[in-house]
């Protein structure tokens, strides 16, 4: 009888976008998309996701402040090592919070938006498969929804966008 049983278990997916403001005095300031993080929270599954430009073009590298230029020109590597910090020291469910909060100025991680999700699974395992695919799938629409957004596109990019994002 217990075979037809299933869990149905409530959890939540963020994602933020991360870009880059020119200038932050002024509202039409050029804003440079870098990549997407993600988290997810279903039971006792955690998971967080990056994607990220590898390379920028020449001119989006000099709109960048001097401070910070050699670190964005390859986001990813930079990108990368935040999203380190906030698995080790941000709590299930808080990283994105954390990261927007830590990073407030030109780069911007973008207050998360957030899916609820309530499903059904048969088993644990099938609770951690879903929660990866689920977390790869929404981040990498979502970055490429960001990058026609502020590229001007009305269609996703493709091409050359596969090789810049890692």
């Amino acid at each position: 009888m217990t075979e037809n049983v299933v869990a149905i278990k409530d959890g939540r997916l963020n994602l933020s976008r991360i870009t880059y403001l020119c200038d932050l005095q002024q509202a039409s300031s050029q804003e440079i998309p870098l990549g997407v993080i993600a988290e997810i929270n279903i039971d006792s599954v955690h998971g967080l996701g990056l994607i990220a430009r590898t390379e920028l073009a020449e001119h989006e590298t000099s709109a960048i402040g001097r401070l910070i230029r050699d670190s964005l020109r390859n986001p990813f590597e930079f990108l990368k090592s935040e999203f380190d910090w906030a698995w080790t020291n941000a709590s299930p469910g808080t990283a994105l919070s954390k990261l927007a909060n830590r990073n407030s100025e030109s780069l911007l991680f973008a207050p998360p938006t957030s899916i609820m999700i309530r499903r059904a699974f048969k088993s644990e395992g099938d609770v951690g498969e879903f929660a990866r695919r689920e977390l790869r799938d929404r981040r990498d629409v979502e970055f490429d929804l960001m990058l026609a957004e502020l590229w001007g596109k009305a269609d996703s990019p493709t091409g050359d966008m596969a090789k810049m994002a890692a």
